[in-house]
């Protein structure tokens, strides 16, 4: 009887809607925003190492932290964001109340505490492509789009899907943020 009810409830369809809008958009951007901090990080440069430590620490705080710290800065009547909107001469938008931008909220939140890791998964996954591959590439005068399109994606592909596949399921049970 719970379960029939549970299926019959119009908001349950609706909460099922949300969290897979929400799961496809929180990890897709995830994705894009972590491969291409991967690629911007593949090569050495100095202070390296910095870079990489300061883009980790939103994925090192716990999610209830990260809700309070997000709170401060989403929140309508003393946000940090709606004062510098307010400064700029823009309004002051709801951010955590207003229906239409809850989900928005969310996901900027999500995507900012979750890219550092798919861009971790990414850069392992870089790292790990033999340069030889790429020097024959080069040899062969291979553009840029094909070297990416032949070697970097696909050797990547496998450790991209793990992450796509760890990151969906912690998105399903994203309760602690919210």
């Amino acid at each position: 009887d719970n379960f029939a009810e549970v299926f019959e409830e119009p908001r349950f369809g609706t909460a099922i809607r949300t969290t897979a809008t929400f799961v496809f958009l929180a990890v897709t951007a995830e994705l894009l925003i972590g491969f291409i901090l991967a690629l911007t990080l593949r090569e050495p440069f100095k202070g390296k190492s910095a870079v990489l430590t300061f883009l980790l620490v939103p994925m090192m705080l716990s999610p209830a932290v990260m809700g309070l710290y997000w709170n401060l800065i989403l929140n309508g009547h003393y946000g940090i964001l709606n004062f510098v909107l307010n400064l700029s001469g823009f309004g002051q938008p709801q951010w955590l109340t207003d229906p239409d931008l809850k989900l928005f909220s969310v996901l900027l939140v999500d995507i900012w505490m979750w890219s550092p890791f798919m861009m971790l998964i990414a850069l392992a996954g870089l790292q790990a492509i033999p340069r030889p591959l790429y020097e024959a590439a080069a040899i062969d005068r291979a553009s840029r789009f094909t070297v990416f399109r032949r070697i970097t994606l696909p050797l990547c592909a496998p450790l991209l899907f793990l992450s796509v596949l760890f990151r969906t399921t912690d998105a399903l049970k994203q309760f602690d943020l919210i």
